[in-house]
């Protein structure tokens, strides 16, 4: 398949990477946002959990791309056309998925893209030392006063939601080294109840996406946590957007080299 083929994306991680990568996009979701000066031209299908087949019949694709956490079973279902799904649930599968979209589109770019993630994710856990240099940090709500023992990383209200470690977001979160604040859930984005949680030595990462938090401080600081508010698409857009976080991220926690005298 040549990398001129009509693609029609429902994941917006995808969508910016693809486009980055000089893919043919015909077609997007409403929360495809990236790159904003292409993005505009591209018409809309519908979102990530709903589709208009009578838009994409007009748009005449070659393929439709999907991803298994971003999208119900039913746009493969009752698609009509050629769809690739990739299944996104951590850092690795992005490389994993890279070269096999590489190979679907026979492009270069998404080939290196693969091993740019390859060697984040073969790269050494790196190490956050001081919160108030987390990475992605957008502001602090309320700057704990005790030593933080479990960090939850949230995504939605009413209810409060949070993600556990087996998501790409887990993942993120894992290889920006709090691995030991996180807590284990059966569930990949389960309900909690904050009233179980200690307000002292509990952190609250607020996401900027899906729920806009950020446009809720006021009303999260009435909460008796420390928390703050993280930018999402960092740790959730897993195509090219959350690697160049990373790789950032890479370059500021490298150790530095160590420099030995010679003794005679």
């Amino acid at each position: 398949m040549s990398e001129k083929v009509k693609v029609v994306s429902m994941v917006p991680s995808w969508t910016e990477t693809l486009l980055e990568c000089d893919i043919n996009v015909i077609g997007r979701t409403r929360f495809c946002v990236h790159p904003l000066e292409i993005i505009e031209h591209i018409p809309v299908v519908g979102g990530t959990k709903e589709i208009d087949w009578n838009k994409i019949k007009n748009l005449e694709p070659d393929l439709l791309l999907l991803d298994k956490e971003e999208n119900p079973e039913i746009f493969a279902t009752e698609s009509t056309y050629p769809f690739y799904a990739t299944h996104v649930q951590c850092i690795q599968d992005v490389h994993l998925e890279l070269m096999k979209l590489s190979e679907q589109f026979k492009n270069q770019k998404l080939f290196n893209l693969a091993g740019r993630w390859q060697d984040i994710y073969q790269s050494p856990t790196f190490e956050v030392k001081d919160l108030d240099k987390f990475p992605g940090l957008v502001q602090w709500i309320r700057k704990p006063q005790r030593r933080i023992k479990k960090i939850y990383y949230m995504i939605w209200k009413n209810p409060w939601m949070t993600v556990s470690s087996d998501t790409f977001i887990g993942s993120m979160l894992k290889k920006l080294g709090i691995e030991k604040y996180l807590d284990s859930f059966d569930e990949k984005y389960p309900e909690i109840n904050l009233e179980n949680l200690d307000p002292e030595t509990t952190l609250l990462m607020f996401s900027s996406e899906p729920y806009p938090f950020h446009k809720k401080t006021a009303e999260l600081s009435q909460l008796p946590f420390p928390s703050l508010i993280l930018n999402g698409e960092l740790f959730s857009w897993f195509g090219i957007r959350s690697l160049a976080f990373l790789e950032t991220q890479k370059d500021v926690f490298k150790p530095k080299p160590v420099k030995f005298k010679i003794r005679f």
